[in-house]
């Protein structure tokens, strides 16, 4: 094997036919690869198969990403705030735990603690 096109095809080839159960010699003879260079990629590939796991994605994911492949508009706060730039969506949930923070300090705290501006006496009289 002088090339890496060659070398790709191989590999390609070996593989699928590894994944489909066909006879690898067939492969080799169309190649015209030694037996021993072959055997190497053949017990690569069959532990790279071995190794990886079939993972199912979630139902949510799969509905998610049909919905954004198909381009339908989400719909509610949280779907509006997903499609803002980061910094601003940071910018948002600071907005919102700084509100509900002074809304909790009204309700625990009264009026009483909130500042309040000094009025100068001169003019109260005008």
């Amino acid at each position: 094997m002088t090339s890496d096109v060659k070398m790709q095809n191989l590999v390609n080839e070996l593989t699928d036919a590894l994944l489909a159960g066909e006879n690898l010699d067939t492969v080799r003879r169309k190649h015209d690869v030694a037996r021993g260079e072959a055997d190497d990629l053949i017990n690569l590939i069959e532990r790279i198969n071995q190794s990886m796991q079939k993972v199912e994605p979630s139902a949510q994911f799969a509905k998610s990403l049909k919905a954004d492949l198909m381009g339908e508009q989400r719909t509610g706060v949280v779907g509006q705030i997903r499609k803002l730039p980061a910094r601003v969506q940071y910018a948002a949930v600071v907005a919102i735990v700084g509100g509900f923070l002074l809304i909790l300090r009204r309700m625990f705290f009264g009026e009483e603690h909130v500042v309040q501006e000094d009025t100068n006496p001169a003019q109260e009289k005008i």
